[in-house]
């Protein structure tokens, strides 16, 4: 997020959507005077007064935390798509489209940090605008990954950032990425820092796999963290639904135990089924190529077990008339 985000302008945009005059707000907490001099930047607001506001609100500190993020999300939605087409890898439509409405505008998002900026470099690169070694020397600049890996926390839009940079990097910096998000998916002393936790986690999910499974070598213990990443995000899918993310995970991982000859019957189950879950769109036409008659047959004879039926997605499936 932004960091010259002011609570105080959320704030005031929260009273003008109530209906609350200024006085309502202000009284018997400070003066309407001294709540202009917030507005204008003249006075930081105090942390018992801000919460005071939001009492007055009716807002709980946890519901404004969505509204700030929510607002920024509206209102600075090119940001979003701009990155999307760059993780889908249509850079050119980038290019034309919504680049040129980025590239004099100060970003606002929680991709603005790092994740936009990688994003640019990556799509100049591609288009041949700089040349590779112009975009890893920025790229590198940018995410300071020795500085990240070194933490026990990382934040929503850091996350996004490695999905980008992890296309690009060498087996060094995967490895390093690899292990280092392994942590978080394991460790619980590990922090994940969001207002959007499931979107977060399956966006772990991928960047590590994606990590994982294009370095060059993979030890033994490497395969084997592969393999607890597989399970516990088939775990997690059972009731956290983000619909192109876990496309996208799940076509690694359908990749992975193809190329390496893999059982996957029950990866072909929650593929095919998130793939026919997932409103079809520019972004999820690239996974529609993997629905054979086989994997179809692989659907149907899990879902005559009832207990698959049972989970919210196939309710979804079965409830929209897609098999």
């Amino acid at each position: 997020m932004n960091e010259d985000l002011r609570c105080v302008d959320y704030i005031e945009k929260l009273r003008i959507e109530k209906e609350l005059s200024i006085k309502d707000l202000t009284s018997g907490v400070i003066s309407p005077r001294t709540y202009t001099r917030y507005l204008s930047n003249q006075v930081e607001i105090p942390l018992d007064i801000l919460n005071k506001f939001l009492e007055r609100l009716e807002t709980p500190l946890y519901q404004f935390g969505l509204y700030i993020y929510n607002t920024i999300y509206l209102e600075n939605s090119e940001e979003i798509v701009f990155f999307n087409l760059i993780v889908s890898e249509k850079y050119k439509r980038a290019y034309e489209q919504e680049y040129p409405k980025l590239k004099d505008k100060k970003f606002q998002t929680y991709l603005s940090g790092k994740a936009l900026p990688l994003s640019i470099l990556l799509m100049k690169c591609k288009l041949n605008i700089i040349t590779e070694n112009h975009m890893l020397v920025e790229m590198r600049n940018v995410l300071e990954l020795n500085a990240l890996i070194n933490r026990k926390d990382i934040n929503a839009g850091e996350i996004e950032a490695l999905k980008i940079f992890v296309k690009v990097c060498n087996d060094t910096e995967k490895e390093l990425i690899s292990n280092m998000l392994y942590k978080y998916l394991s460790d619980k002393s590990y922090m994940i820092l969001t207002n959007t936790v499931e979107v977060s986690r399956v966006s772990l999910y991928y960047v590590s796999l994606l990590a994982y499974t294009t370095r060059s070598k993979l030890r033994k213990a490497d395969k084997a963290k592969i393999e607890w990443i597989v399970k516990d995000f088939l775990k997690y899918h059972k009731r956290a639904k983000t619909l192109l993310l876990d496309c996208m995970v799940l076509k690694l991982i359908y990749d992975y135990y193809n190329k390496h000859q893999l059982s996957n019957d029950l990866i072909v189950f929650h593929y095919v089924a998130a793939i026919l879950s997932t409103p079809e769109n520019d972004h999820t036409k690239q996974f529609r190529s993997d629905i054979t008659e086989a994997n179809i047959r692989i659907l149907f004879k899990f879902l005559e077990d009832d207990t698959f039926l049972k989970e919210s997605m196939y309710e979804r499936l079965l409830a929209n008339e897609l098999l």
